[in-house]
């Protein structure tokens, strides 16, 4: 009985500040906690070390009674701390990470199955087809039979032939797909604005570069175009809405409600800053090929994954401003594509590990400070006239797809897996309303073109 008595407290906290240190000194030594007066908590309070009452007695504890309550006076302190520590654990993604390991179950999507480091979402595949289903029901009711436009990125400003050039001499790590050989390839790029509902230029959005290579190795994954391979940038470096369920949230709210909805729902589960991200990342710049765009969503490189970025090799022509009119994007583009040329550096950033590069959720950038982007080929955009029905109608036609590349090259991720069957589901369904036919793409076709 004379031994020396001890407790070890532990606890977990997602904050301290807000968690355990509020309850240590707005709970346990606030003397007025609760409707009382002068009174700390009986069992970890610091009663004896926190002054004496008016009256010169020491802090008192009230214990309810039925009919009278009872007070004790000068009840002495029972713990006093000898020490203690803050440490630092995996966060809640992190723990779900290492609980979770790689499913090796069929995808319902393109491909025979995941790759090590992907790691999908419950009902993923009932998610998806729900998003297919809502986004074409939103395209039947935004566009008439004929004038269907994409469900995204719908405004295209403009389709321009260039040339994709890959790096000499490059290491063999970055030898892969179609760096593994220095090759020119000739491609189309789509310029383009990302809000589903056309507007004036003037108006911020995200920006959208997409890139069709033609002539490229026989891939395994697409079934309409054998021969190309598809490359789809956004003008911010990471995918707000970065999940399928979250993705899933966005269409269904927005469109069987309002807008307002889906914000309201981010809003109580604490998930606002989803809008936040996505408001800060729209943008009006003075002219689409002098600025960055990003993958946002990872793509397998051999046995590991990457990103992409395409960084503008000169700033924009002092001349080009952001003019308060309804199509000056396309305006700048054709002012300054009549006489100047512009390029690109096509870069690459790996991944590192699950918490620093993560694969399932595109809301969290690659950071770049210990593991920057290089330079893997060069994309030239030579002085051209593009503003004519020919390249407006191909507009319309083209159809730009992640399953059009080779399989050592595929789209990882939940948003990826979403895009593939996504994309191909939308782009069948617009061109049978539309009665456009696919294109062949090929050399000859691309020279074709003016």
């Amino acid at each position: 009985e004379d031994a020396d008595r001890g407790i070890h407290f532990i606890c977990l906290n997602a904050d301290i500040k807000r968690q355990f240190e509020f309850v240590q000194q707005n709970w346990i030594n606030n003397p007025k906690f609760g409707d009382l007066f002068n009174e700390r908590d009986p069992i970890a309070g610091s009663n004896l070390d926190s002054g004496r009452h008016q009256n010169g007695s020491n802090y008192y504890i009230t214990i309810p009674g039925d009919s009278v309550r009872k007070r004790y006076n000068q009840f002495p302190r029972l713990v006093t701390v000898k020490g203690g520590g803050y440490f630092f654990m995996p966060s809640i993604s992190a723990l779900k990470f290492l609980a979770q390991p790689p499913q090796t179950v069929a995808n319902a999507g393109a491909f025979a199955g995941y790759h090590r480091l992907e790691s999908p979402e419950k009902k993923e595949a009932e998610l998806i087809s729900g998003l297919t289903r809502l986004l074409r029901e939103r395209m039947a009711k935004e566009y008439t039979a004929g004038k269907t436009k994409r469900d995204a990125h719908p405004k295209t400003h403009a389709v321009l032939k260039a040339d994709f050039t890959v790096e000499k001499n490059l290491p063999d790590h970055l030898k892969k797909g179609i760096f593994a050989a220095e090759k020119s390839y000739p491609c189309w790029v789509r310029l383009s604005s990302s809000n589903p509902k056309i507007s004036c230029d003037w108006k911020k959005d995200l920006r959208g570069f997409a890139i069709k290579l033609i002539g490229v190795n026989e891939n395994q994954l697409a079934e309409d175009e054998k021969f190309t391979q598809d490359f789809i940038f956004m003008s911010v470096p990471v995918m707000s809405i970065g999940t399928v369920r979250l993705f899933y949230d966005a269409i269904y709210y927005s469109h069987k409600f309002h807008p307002i909805v889906w914000v309201l729902k981010l809003l109580f589960t604490g998930n606002l800053g989803v809008v936040l991200e996505l408001e800060r990342g729209k943008t009006r710049p003075p002219s689409l090929v002098h600025i960055p765009y990003w993958s946002t969503t990872p793509y397998q490189f051999g046995d590991t994954a990457v990103k992409y970025a395409l960084v503008p090799t000169a700033s924009p022509d002092a001349n080009l401003v952001a003019k308060r009119r309804e199509n000056y994007l396309k305006e700048n583009l054709a002012e300054y594509l009549a006489s100047n040329s512009a390029s690109f550096d096509f870069k690459v950033q790996f991944y590192q590990n699950p918490l620093s590069t993560p694969i399932e959720n595109g809301r969290y950038r690659w950071e770049e400070d210990n593991n920057p982007f290089i330079k893997v080929a060069t994309i030239t955009i030579d002085a051209q006239q593009f503003d004519t029905e020919e390249r407006r109608n191909l507009a319309e036609s083209l159809s730009f797809s992640l399953k059009h590349t080779s399989a050592e090259m595929k789209p990882f991720g939940g948003i990826n897996r979403a895009r593939l069957a996504i994309y191909e589901a939308l782009s069948v369904f617009r061109h049978q309303r539309d009665g456009r036919d696919q294109i062949d793409h090929t050399p000859e076709h691309y020279r074709s073109v003016k």
